[in-house]
């Protein structure tokens, strides 16, 4: 049962005539697998040393979450339906920055954050300016690799766009941004109710305070590029502006509760808890032993 606040997110999607949705890219081959009554939030199962989790940020628009159950018994485990992906060297505050969707994204600076989600399966009602609607719930083999693919937005205009061989780490989104609106626009997206462009036009404008007109003018490619088209259509700015009305008004006196979750790679490097950048290699290239993947399509 979708909740109102889905509601006004799939009347808006119809009303302005997006067009394509989210692209087939982010295809899963299984639903999130039901198992016990509890299931563990990813990063308290993290804290526990129940679960161990790997971020690979692919490119700007898609993300893969790999979960390592650690145990001999099967986990269900909680993926927010709107967290951070943060470049483990990277240090930021909540706002401003930010790179590439596909490659517009500025050349300066370190690599960009970014944002995905469960997808909003799994769950029941929504969080108070933390987390949304529940995100999604995964059940993990004994001593197992599951792999979750996840949709992204970039969070940051200015910074280079993400890359699968720069070691990222997910964390708590409201440890990151500073505006629930940025919240709500993620965790929609990830759900599978906005179009790419649009939302991520509409995540610049409310996480790094980039003007319509700038977006508007914003092109591809690089000075150096012969022919540079227009980054965002003018539908597509249209319905940004739509979007952050939306979350604007779906979010008002809203604050962000922030969890303070010492992210991984900055715990002390003794014990279980050890995830230096030497231990934050790219899965993918070690092979996880299987797959689970469930999407917002």
């Amino acid at each position: 049962m979708a909740s109102a606040q889905q509601m006004k997110w799939y009347l808006m999607f119809a009303l302005t005539a997006w067009g394509t949705a989210p692209t087939g890219e982010f295809s899963f081959a299984e639903e999130p697998v039901e198992g016990s009554a509890t299931a563990l939030d990813v990063f308290d199962a993290i804290d526990q040393g129940v679960i161990d989790a790997k971020f690979i940020a692919r490119d700007s628009q898609r993300g893969r979450l790999f979960l390592t159950n650690k145990t001999d018994e099967p986990v269900d485990v909680l993926i927010p339906d709107a967290f951070a992906g943060v470049p483990v060297m990277h240090q930021f505050g909540g706002g401003g920055g930010g790179g590439g969707f596909g490659g517009g994204g500025g050349g300066g600076g370190g690599q960009q954050s970014v944002g995905g989600g469960g997808g909003g399966r799994g769950g029941g009602g929504r969080g108070g300016g933390g987390g949304g609607r529940g995100g999604g719930r995964f059940n993990v083999a004994p001593e197992e690799v599951s792999t979750i693919d996840v949709p992204l937005l970039c969070l940051d205009h200015g910074l280079r766009d993400p890359s699968s061989n720069k070691p990222y780490e997910i964390r708590p989104i409201e440890d990151v941004v500073s505006d629930p609106a940025v919240i709500e626009i993620v965790a929609a997206y990830a759900n599978g109710d906005l179009q790419p462009a649009a939302a991520q036009a509409a995540v610049w404008n409310v996480n790094s305070k980039v003007g319509w007109q700038e977006l508007a003018a914003k092109l591809t490619g690089t000075v150096r590029h012969a022919v540079r088209n227009p980054y965002f259509s003018a539908a597509e700015i249209k319905s940004a502006m739509a979007i952050v009305a939306q979350a604007q008004q779906a979010t008002a006196g809203q604050e962000i509760e922030r969890r303070n979750w010492q992210p991984v790679s900055e715990r002390n490097p003794d014990g279980e808890k050890d995830a230096t950048p030497e231990k934050l290699t790219n899965p993918e290239k070690s092979g996880p032993k299987s797959d689970q993947s469930a999407d917002n399509r």
